[in-house]
């Protein structure tokens, strides 16, 4: 399958060998017992990649859901074998927006998992490349039952990503990897744009011709499509200085953040979710001896409008919050 939205076999290949090797493992030594679900930008054909040197660098990440039986005992095994299948298959992958990120998930639990946006994209792009296709089991999710306060969340992923990620490529002079930076993370927020307006869709392509419909400014559907010819290395008959795409970030996360509220009647459909996530919250604070402050999405948004640093608290906050940076 193509990973890439720009052809390069060198890259398809080592996609291609590495889950060759989850494959073989799964067979060998687990009796063919798991199942891997690729999810994201690859599943749709729109990784993206930058040439360097010595080759390719790619910057999408890589992830995807394994898909484990009842009384299966071997995730601690797979989980060593996939982190040293990384290290020898991406051994000359050195750029820090790529990541592998691996989700267990029990076979039986599919069909009751979270109704969150991760689990809708699963259901239309996902693509089974070890084991069983186990897509069919996953939960039927439309934008009238999908969890909104997962798709809130979204404002305070990609601010925190900018922050953590992208800044310090600022301060170190790597302008291009921070300006992909911005135009990654810019277009995760059309799907946030879209819900507001009753929209739900996969992909940033599908996205984009359906924010082009809406009654918003011109220039903020031009930013849009900038942020995707920057995403898959396309042309494109507009630009905008890093300045410029700054504002427009910042202008979209405070409109957003102002605007997307989460009716109650859909906290009560997903509650299960919420108090599940709630729960988790508690723990983490326990175990860190943190308690997170209100307003930790405003915080970020000050922060990046100042360009300034992550702070401890504020990293503190979005462990117990998000469950990461560990």
């Amino acid at each position: 399958m193509a990973y890439f939205y720009k052809e390069n076999p060198v890259l398809e290949a080592q996609v291609d060998s590495y889950f060759a090797r989850l494959s073989e493992y799964n067979d060998v030594y687990c009796d063919g017992k798991l199942s891997v679900i690729l999810l994201g930008s690859l599943s749709r054909g729109e990784g993206t990649w930058q040439p360097t040197v010595t080759g390719a660098r790619i910057l999408s990440d890589i992830e995807y859901f394994t898909v484990y039986p009842d009384g299966f005992d071997g995730l601690s095994a797979f989980t060593d074998y996939a982190k040293e299948v990384q290290r020898e298959v991406f051994a000359d992958q050195d750029s820090a927006l790529f990541h592998i990120d691996n989700t267990f998930v029990r076979r039986e639990a599919l069909p009751r998992m979270e109704r969150k946006l991760l689990t809708y994209d699963a259901t239309r792009m996902g693509k089974t490349v070890v084991g069983e296709d186990c897509v069919p089991l996953l939960p039927i999710i439309t934008v009238e039952n999908i969890n909104l306060c997962d798709i809130r969340d979204i404002l305070t992923h990609r601010v925190f990503s900018v922050l953590h990620y992208g800044l310090p490529m600022k301060r170190e002079g790597d302008l291009d990897g921070y300006r992909y930076s911005l135009a990654k993370n810019s277009l995760d927020l059309m799907t946030v744009l879209l819900v507001s307006y009753g929209f739900l869709e996969s992909g940033f392509i599908r996205r984009l011709e359906l924010v082009k419909a809406l009654p918003i400014e011109e220039r903020t559907k031009a930013y849009f499509a900038y942020c995707l010819s920057i995403k898959l290395s396309a042309a494109c008959d507009v630009t905008f200085t890093i300045e410029e795409m700054e504002e427009q970030f910042l202008s979209l996360l405070n409109a957003l953040s102002r605007s997307f509220r989460v009716p109650l009647k859909n906290i009560w459909r997903n509650r299960r979710a919420v108090v599940r996530r709630r729960m988790g919250m508690i723990k983490r604070a326990l175990r860190y001896r943190h308690l997170p402050r209100c307003g930790h999405l405003k915080s970020l948004i000050v922060s990046f409008e100042k360009k300034l640093p992550l702070t401890y608290r504020q990293l503190n906050n979005n462990l117990i919050i998000n469950g990461y940076p560990t």
